[in-house]
């Protein structure tokens, strides 16, 4: 449904979290790749997210899966990054397009000096592998600041806006010669 949903969107990438259990299934990159196509949605606007639990719990099927992604032309992201105890290994045999900082780190980088370095240690590690990097969770003006300060431009969560019905976003983005306006605001 998503992937109908957006396919007159030419510019708005679409993004899906999978399961673990989706990650272990042989011909799950051909099965989003069939549906993306009945759909006309090409694998270029799709980014799927995977969390870091996930990757820890099947390192195996999390590379395969990101490697026939990636073939596909595909995004991935590492969702949940900072909670699930990853290796820097898995960050650099996986080749994530984005890691996602999981909310608590968001929410707690303001308080606590540890959480502070663990993201700005996250921060220069991401800058070396050259994958960027989203804050989730944001809910507050001050995390919203607090992470702009730390380097992050890409922030995720209801300070910056609530989830909206898809006649919302027809109504704020109508389509005009398939592009999207104003979608810049959104990043």
């Amino acid at each position: 449904m998503a992937c109908r949903n957006i396919a007159n969107w030419k510019n708005l990438i679409l993004s899906v979290n999978i399961s673990p259990t989706q990650l272990s299934v042989l011909n799950f990159v051909p099965e989003i790749k069939k549906i993306a196509a009945a759909h006309g949605l090409p694998l270029s606007r799709l980014e799927i997210e995977i969390t870091e639990r996930a990757v820890i719990r099947n390192a195996r099927a999390a590379k395969r899966v990101v490697d026939e992604l990636h073939e596909e032309g595909a995004k991935v992201s590492l969702d949940d990054f900072g909670i699930g105890y990853a290796s820097l290994g898995y960050l650099r045999e996986l080749s994530f397009d984005k890691m996602k900082l999981d909310k608590s780190l968001t929410q707690s980088f303001a308080e606590s000096q540890s959480t502070r370095s663990i993201v700005e240690g996250t921060i220069l590690i991401a800058k070396g592998l050259s994958v960027d990097i989203v804050a989730e969770g944001v809910e507050t003006e001050d995390q919203a600041r607090s992470m702009c300060l730390a380097g992050r431009s890409h922030l995720q969560g209801f300070y910056l806006r609530q989830p909206q019905s898809l006649q919302a976003l027809e109504e704020m983005f109508p389509l005009r010669d398939g592009s999207v306006d104003g979608v810049d605001a959104l990043s």
